[in-house]
């Protein structure tokens, strides 16, 4: 169909599809280095490192353990040394559970910073043992975490501050692994849901978000329990769903989205989805960084209503809101056209002057008022950007 110059009537109502890339939701290459990946989600996985590297990395692993102060001289808890003393016996046969206790042990003795340390343990059981087995492993070191070497367990530790790199490292190397590697780590998994603790129910459900029976469950457990902000915010980016969103709404700070992991990472899970949590944080008290975030998520999002929350908040939160509107005028033309021509706002004319064909393919999706102001708009001279009034006739 060829595209109609704005000042041609045309019949209201006249069905017009729209441009498909208007509609689809992709993450900007800039966030994807936050997102905590997922299976099937928007962001692929990384690549696993290649064999070369693992097979020095888990040497070296092996070699520290071997020289390890702690297990040298039988220091920690006996829950500790007897699982990983069998893994240095033969590393190669030895289960999750050793391997982690092992790690709890020997963690602060290699030469690595932490983020590294932790991804490189990870990557290492999932090179010799399959990813399975590194998930496993991971969970399990969760809970060696709490467990301090000569001192009594702790009854619970904030998930930040029991390795915040690990999970994530398991997650990543799920979300590519074959279908047959995936379902050995749900079976894997699943025994661990088990016992009275809903952190490490919740670490697997952080592991397997493609289980949403399980999110499910610990959505409807954690707004209960009084949960620790970090434990619901793993939880949150487990979420997939809008039911699992409704869920935690209430349980979730809107002054945690200012964390860029959290916030990119429910928006690869939940996508358009998330525009009304997203539109009260705003309301809320998130500082300038965060609302820069949320504006940048709301701009890229395509549906009416993140246009609509920007377009609302042009007026109170110019710093922010303008620029991202402007991007998103730019990345969604004709929604752009549309909308613009509704609110009867004054960047409408040359929003028109820029994208006419976009204005165009708008005209016949606009009521007989918003059509007129289109196309007067295309003929208007320009003049100073004025406030936004809101909707025609509100």
């Amino acid at each position: 169909m060829t595209a109609a110059r704005v000042g041609d009537r045309q019949e209201v109502g006249t069905v017009v599809r729209r441009p498909a890339d208007e509609d689809t939701f992709v993450i900007p290459a800039a966030w994807r280095r936050w997102v905590v990946p997922r299976r099937g989600g928007r962001v692929p996985a990384p690549a696993p490192p290649d064999a070369d590297t693992a097979a020095a990395d888990a040497a070296y692993v092996v070699a520290r353990a071997r020289s390890s102060t702690a297990l040298r001289a039988g220091r920690g808890d006996p829950g500790l040394l007897d699982p990983a003393q069998a893994w240095l016996d033969d590393p190669a046969t030895a289960g999750p559970l050793a391997a982690a206790a092992t790690a709890a042990l020997i963690a602060d003795e290699l030469n690595w910073p932490e983020r590294r340390r932790y991804r490189v343990l990870v990557e290492t059981w999932a090179a010799t043992h399959g990813p399975a087995y590194a998930a496993v492993a991971a969970v399990h070191l969760a809970d060696c975490a709490r467990i301090a070497v000569g001192t009594a367990t702790p009854a619970w530790v904030p998930p930040r501050y029991e390795h915040p790199h690990l999970l994530p490292v398991a997650r990543a190397l799920l979300a590519g692994a074959s279908d047959d590697e995936y379902a050995a780590a749900r079976a894997g998994l699943a025994g661990l849901r088990s016992g009275p603790r809903p952190e490490r129910r919740i670490a697997v459900s952080f592991l397997l978000p493609t289980e949403h029976d399980w999110v499910d469950a610990d959505c409807a457990a954690v707004v209960h329990q009084n949960a620790h902000p970090d434990t619901v915010a793993q939880l949150a980016m487990a979420a997939g769903t809008t039911r699992q969103l409704d869920t935690l709404r209430s349980a979730l700070g809107r002054w945690q989205l200012e964390d860029p992991t959290l916030l990119y990472t429910m928006v690869d899970g939940l996508g358009p989805v998330l525009t009304e949590l997203l539109e009260g944080g705003l309301d809320s008290r998130v500082g300038a960084r965060g609302r820069r975030r949320i504006m940048a998520v709301l701009a890229t999002t395509p549906t009416d209503d993140a246009f609509r929350t920007l377009l609302l908040h042009r007026g109170v939160d110019r710093q922010h809101a303008a620029g991202q509107l402007a991007r998103a005028c730019r990345r969604y033309p004709v929604r752009a056209a549309r909308l613009l021509a509704e609110w009867d706002d004054d960047r409408l004319t040359d929003h028109v002057r820029a994208h006419p064909d976009a204005a165009a393919a708008a005209l016949p999706m606009l009521t007989p008022a918003a059509a007129d102001r289109l196309r007067h708009a295309a003929t208007r001279p320009t003049g100073p950007a004025a406030e936004v009034r809101g909707p025609a006739g509100a």
